[in-house]
């Protein structure tokens, strides 16, 4: 099979993210043929996001609530694992905003709050902002 240049962008993205991540928390991360995996099932299928179900894109335009993202069912900082069976592919816009909630629990947070709503924006640009400046706070202490 083929992957196209820009989904192995994202798949080494994706990889690289996590396993950062995961050894900052002292958890193991996903390996790089689990991410490909999951990013490729999810690819062949339509590359819908497992949250909310919108179109994913593998190229998009800021904000980038619709590029596609691995998701931990049950988040690592809960005690949730990196194998297969509790990754997820899902857009941007649900990760940013799922944060550290189990996957039942966003889904049905989601369907109160509605996909594409003001709110789910309102709340993505928070979210989006906040993990922005902690990530720009986390830069500077390292230096």
């Amino acid at each position: 099979m083929i992957i196209p240049p820009e989904l192995k962008k994202i798949i080494t993205k994706r990889y690289n993210s996590h396993k950062n991540r995961c050894e900052g928390l002292g958890k193991i991360p996903p390996t790089k043929e689990i991410i490909t995996e999951v990013l490729v099932e999810s690819w062949k299928k339509g590359f819908l996001c497992d949250y909310c179900k919108t179109q994913m894109l593998i190229k998009d335009y800021p904000p980038f609530r619709h590029v596609p993202s691995i998701d931990h069912i049950k988040p690592i900082s809960m005690g949730g694992n990196s194998l297969k069976d509790n990754l997820t592919v899902c857009c941007f816009g649900c990760n940013i905003i799922k944060g550290t909630l189990n996957g039942n629990t966003y889904i049905e947070l989601l369907g109160k709050i509605g996909v594409g709503s003001e709110l789910y924006k309102q709340i993505f640009k928070e979210s989006f902002n906040g993990k922005l400046a902690n990530k720009i706070q986390r830069k500077k202490e390292e230096q």
